[in-house]
Protein backbone atom coordinates (compact mmCIF):
# COMPACT_ATOMS: atom_id res chain seq x y z
CA UNK A 1 0.00 0.00 0.00
CA UNK A 2 1.22 3.57 -0.46
CA UNK A 3 1.72 6.10 1.47
CA UNK A 4 -1.29 7.66 3.15
CA UNK A 5 -3.80 4.63 2.30
CA UNK A 6 -6.21 3.40 4.82
CA UNK A 7 -6.61 -0.11 5.88
CA UNK A 8 -9.57 -1.40 5.79
CA UNK A 9 -11.18 -4.41 7.50
CA UNK A 10 -12.99 -6.46 4.73
CA UNK A 11 -12.99 -9.23 7.26
CA UNK A 12 -17.04 -9.59 8.04
CA UNK A 13 -17.55 -11.52 4.57
CA UNK A 14 -21.00 -12.84 5.29
CA UNK A 15 -22.05 -9.23 5.58
CA UNK A 16 -20.07 -8.07 2.42
CA UNK A 17 -21.35 -10.74 0.39
CA UNK A 18 -24.91 -9.15 1.09
CA UNK A 19 -24.52 -5.85 -0.30
CA UNK A 20 -25.63 -4.15 -3.24
CA UNK A 21 -23.64 -1.93 -4.96
CA UNK A 22 -24.70 0.57 -7.96
CA UNK A 23 -21.59 1.61 -10.11
CA UNK A 24 -23.16 4.42 -12.62
CA UNK A 25 -20.97 6.17 -14.86
CA UNK A 26 -20.15 8.50 -17.64
CA UNK A 27 -19.59 7.51 -21.67
CA UNK A 28 -17.28 11.01 -21.94
CA UNK A 29 -13.68 10.08 -21.83
CA UNK A 30 -14.30 6.82 -22.25
CA UNK A 31 -10.14 5.50 -22.56
CA UNK A 32 -10.52 6.84 -18.75
CA UNK A 33 -13.68 5.84 -17.52
CA UNK A 34 -13.77 2.18 -18.61
CA UNK A 35 -10.61 1.08 -16.81
CA UNK A 36 -11.98 3.20 -13.59
CA UNK A 37 -15.16 1.13 -13.60
CA UNK A 38 -13.43 -2.05 -14.33
CA UNK A 39 -10.98 -1.56 -11.37
CA UNK A 40 -13.91 -0.62 -9.10
CA UNK A 41 -16.22 -4.05 -10.54
CA UNK A 42 -12.87 -6.32 -9.97
CA UNK A 43 -12.10 -4.80 -6.29
CA UNK A 44 -15.67 -5.01 -5.03
CA UNK A 45 -15.56 -8.85 -6.21
CA UNK A 46 -12.21 -9.63 -4.44
CA UNK A 47 -13.81 -8.10 -1.57
CA UNK A 48 -16.63 -10.06 -1.99
CA UNK A 49 -19.30 -7.79 -2.90
CA UNK A 50 -21.80 -10.55 -4.96
CA UNK A 51 -24.58 -8.02 -5.94
CA UNK A 52 -22.83 -5.17 -8.35
CA UNK A 53 -25.22 -3.35 -11.15
CA UNK A 54 -23.67 -1.10 -13.49
CA UNK A 55 -25.57 1.69 -15.34
CA UNK A 56 -24.26 4.39 -17.74
CA UNK A 57 -24.97 7.89 -18.48
CA UNK A 58 -23.75 10.91 -20.96
CA UNK A 59 -21.61 12.90 -18.84
CA UNK A 60 -21.02 13.41 -15.14
CA UNK A 61 -23.88 16.68 -14.70
CA UNK A 62 -26.03 13.08 -15.24
CA UNK A 63 -24.70 11.26 -12.93
CA UNK A 64 -26.44 13.44 -10.30
CA UNK A 65 -29.95 12.30 -11.60
CA UNK A 66 -28.78 9.23 -12.19
CA UNK A 67 -27.77 8.69 -8.28
CA UNK A 68 -31.01 9.74 -6.88
CA UNK A 69 -32.83 7.69 -9.37
CA UNK A 70 -31.21 4.26 -8.75
CA UNK A 71 -31.25 5.61 -5.19
CA UNK A 72 -35.08 5.92 -5.46
CA UNK A 73 -35.28 3.02 -7.48
CA UNK A 74 -33.71 0.41 -5.71
CA UNK A 75 -34.98 0.07 -1.63
CA UNK A 76 -31.57 -2.38 -0.94
CA UNK A 77 -29.41 -0.87 -2.28
CA UNK A 78 -25.86 -0.32 0.19
CA UNK A 79 -23.85 2.26 -2.08
CA UNK A 80 -23.87 4.08 -5.05
CA UNK A 81 -20.17 4.63 -7.03
CA UNK A 82 -20.21 7.17 -9.60
CA UNK A 83 -17.80 7.16 -11.87
CA UNK A 84 -16.32 9.94 -14.03
CA UNK A 85 -13.42 11.84 -16.07
CA UNK A 86 -13.82 15.81 -16.53
CA UNK A 87 -10.91 17.19 -18.46
CA UNK A 88 -9.96 21.25 -18.00
CA UNK A 89 -10.67 22.82 -21.71
CA UNK A 90 -10.06 26.11 -22.57
CA UNK A 91 -13.00 27.04 -20.96
CA UNK A 92 -15.01 28.04 -17.40
CA UNK A 93 -17.31 24.88 -17.78
CA UNK A 94 -14.13 22.90 -16.05
CA UNK A 95 -14.74 24.67 -12.97
CA UNK A 96 -18.65 25.27 -13.20
CA UNK A 97 -18.81 21.18 -13.79
CA UNK A 98 -16.47 19.97 -11.41
CA UNK A 99 -17.74 21.92 -8.52
CA UNK A 100 -21.63 21.43 -9.63
CA UNK A 101 -21.14 17.85 -10.03
CA UNK A 102 -19.14 17.10 -6.49
CA UNK A 103 -21.47 19.48 -4.37
CA UNK A 104 -25.00 17.47 -5.40
CA UNK A 105 -23.50 14.62 -4.73
CA UNK A 106 -22.08 15.11 -1.57
CA UNK A 107 -25.65 16.86 -0.50
CA UNK A 108 -27.08 13.76 -2.19
CA UNK A 109 -25.26 11.29 0.39
CA UNK A 110 -26.13 13.33 2.93
CA UNK A 111 -29.55 13.84 2.59
CA UNK A 112 -31.51 10.89 0.68
CA UNK A 113 -33.79 9.33 3.18
CA UNK A 114 -32.12 6.24 3.87
CA UNK A 115 -28.90 7.15 3.87
CA UNK A 116 -27.08 5.16 1.15
CA UNK A 117 -23.53 6.85 0.97
CA UNK A 118 -22.70 7.86 -2.45
CA UNK A 119 -19.22 7.61 -3.28
CA UNK A 120 -18.01 10.74 -6.20
CA UNK A 121 -15.06 9.22 -8.59
CA UNK A 122 -14.98 11.75 -10.40
CA UNK A 123 -11.51 12.56 -12.13
CA UNK A 124 -10.96 16.17 -12.37
CA UNK A 125 -7.40 16.97 -13.70
CA UNK A 126 -6.22 19.59 -16.28
CA UNK A 127 -4.18 16.81 -18.18
CA UNK A 128 -4.90 13.24 -19.37
CA UNK A 129 -1.64 12.23 -18.68
CA UNK A 130 -2.97 13.40 -14.78
CA UNK A 131 -5.97 10.87 -15.48
CA UNK A 132 -3.58 8.24 -16.72
CA UNK A 133 -1.75 8.39 -13.49
CA UNK A 134 -4.78 7.59 -11.91
CA UNK A 135 -6.38 4.60 -13.35
CA UNK A 136 -6.28 2.77 -10.38
CA UNK A 137 -8.63 4.84 -8.15
CA UNK A 138 -11.35 2.81 -9.26
CA UNK A 139 -10.37 0.18 -6.54
CA UNK A 140 -10.31 2.56 -3.95
CA UNK A 141 -13.55 4.03 -5.02
CA UNK A 142 -14.48 0.38 -4.09
CA UNK A 143 -12.90 0.09 -1.31
CA UNK A 144 -14.47 3.07 0.21
CA UNK A 145 -17.93 2.12 -1.33
CA UNK A 146 -17.58 -1.17 0.94
CA UNK A 147 -16.21 0.87 3.98
CA UNK A 148 -19.37 3.23 4.31
CA UNK A 149 -21.64 0.41 3.20
CA UNK A 150 -20.55 -1.53 6.39
CA UNK A 151 -20.69 1.80 8.64
CA UNK A 152 -23.71 2.78 7.33
CA UNK A 153 -25.43 -0.88 7.79
CA UNK A 154 -23.19 -1.73 11.45
CA UNK A 155 -24.91 2.01 13.13
CA UNK A 156 -28.64 0.92 11.95
CA UNK A 157 -28.15 -2.30 12.84
CA UNK A 158 -27.34 -0.68 16.69
CA UNK A 159 -30.22 1.86 16.20
CA UNK A 160 -33.00 -1.02 16.42
CA UNK A 161 -31.55 -2.17 20.00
Amino acid sequence: MGKGVPVRDFSDKDTISALRVAIVHTQWNEEIVKPLVQNCTEELRRIGVRNIAVYEVGGCFELCNAAAVVLEGSAFLDCVVCVGAILKGETSHYEFLSQGVITTLATLSATNQRKVPIVAGILTCEKIEQMTARLKSGTEWAQTGVQMALLRRKVLSASKI
